[in-house]
């Protein structure tokens, strides 16, 4: 099945785009010695709730995943890193109880379930949230709800660095743009805005309704693998070969069944003109532990550190993914027709080491 950025929540938005979107993370100057974790929650380690096991605990404490993602995501959001980690450690059983967790933790569903305990500790994390932005309203959050879920978007502005990426060749060429799991459309109307598209040649693809007026929703059936191949090649009556710009964000690791996989990188590269670019971005994951379990769960991590929403049952963490490597993706995507474009690609290890989700975009040209 494949999902798209509006249909997991805000939390595909926090991708910070190296090609399509750089943003500068700018971490708001925090009292960490007035935390709530300090002043309202002065509890034993000894006195936690119960015995850790599940998959939050490792994910969050695993030394790695702690000080490379956990922690960079909590301080661009405005909370107190530190605290935030205290909080956990406290909710997991205190320290040294988790040890024994997180080292057989290799961050795979294959190997691990998610449990009662995991919803219990999310839940005290947007408990402890919710109390820390209580008693720091002053403090501004160095990344905005409303940066965060698009709600600031511009729907004028233009996307220079993608002007940069297409080159000074093909775009004057560029006619018509596709965003392939589109989300809000707010991508695509920079693009469209940055090229003077026409909205007819503004094809926003996915599988939920865009409320986007300046992008042109095309919406696809996953109800089944030939369901999803119909509508793919609906899309391509009459489009064949006509799209020179086409994206997509944080989306084909929602594609995990193979053969819809192959049928949207096959559609992909028949919608592309020649010498058209596709830029696929994602999460990076070449990691030990795995970071597969982590990502799924960060998926609510957004709604959760703007005390907006949190999991209500086990089942709500696994999100039916498939996180490849930057590596895996660039042979994934070139096996269907593409040539990787290293020039335009830029350093993508770069991106990735600077990145609390390992973002990465690849360019790729027909």
């Amino acid at each position: 099945m494949t999902t798209s950025r509006s249909s997991t929540g805000a939390a595909n938005v926090l991708c910070f785009l190296s090609i399509l979107a750089p943003k500068l993370l700018t971490v708001a100057s925090l009292s960490f010695a007035t935390t709530p974790y300090l002043r309202l929650r002065a509890i034993a380690d000894d006195d936690a709730p119960n015995v850790p096991d599940g998959v939050v605990c490792p994910s969050f404490l695993h030394p790695r995943i702690r000080d490379e993602n956990v922690k960079p995501f909590i301080q661009a959001v405005g909370l107190d890193a530190d605290g935030w980690v205290a909080e956990t450690q406290r909710l997991c059983g205190g320290s040294g109880a988790t040890t024994q967790l997180i080292t057989a933790y290799t961050g795979s569903w294959d190997d691990h379930t998610a449990v009662a305990n995991d919803v219990r500790v999310l839940e005290g994390l947007f408990n402890w949230t919710t109390q820390y932005r209580e008693t720091h309203q002053d403090e501004s959050a160095s990344l905005t709800w409303d940066a965060m879920t698009g709600a600031d978007f511009d729907q004028t502005k233009g996307d220079a660095r993608m002007r940069s990426i297409v080159g000074t060749e093909l775009a004057p060429k560029v006619t018509r743009a596709l965003d392939f799991g589109c989300g809000s459309g707010n991508d695509l109307t920079s693009i469209k805005n940055e090229f003077g598209l026409t909205k007819e040649n503004s094809l926003c693809l996915d599988i939920v309704e865009v409320g986007n007026d300046n992008v042109f929703p095309i919406l696809l059936d996953h109800s089944s693998g030939d369901a999803y191949n119909t509508s793919l090649e609906n899309v391509l009556v009459g489009r064949e070969g006509s799209v020179q710009v086409s994206i997509s964000v944080v989306t084909f690791h929602h594609i995990s069944e193979p053969r819809m996989k192959r049928d949207a990188l096959q559609f992909l590269f028949r919608i592309t003109a020649p010498t058209g670019i596709f830029v696929l971005s994602d999460w990076e994951n070449q990691y030990h532990p795995n970071l597969w379990i982590y990502y799924d769960i960060h998926h609510w991590l957004t709604g959760l550190v703007y005390s907006i929403h949190k999991p209500t049952q086990p089942e709500d963490l696994p999100q039916g993914t498939e996180y490849l490597s930057i590596l895996e993706y660039k042979a994934l995507v070139s096996g269907h027709g593409f040539r990787f474009d290293s020039v335009r690609s830029g350093d993508i290890e770069g991106a990735v080491a600077n990145s609390p989700n390992r973002d990465f975009s690849e360019v790729f040209v027909k």
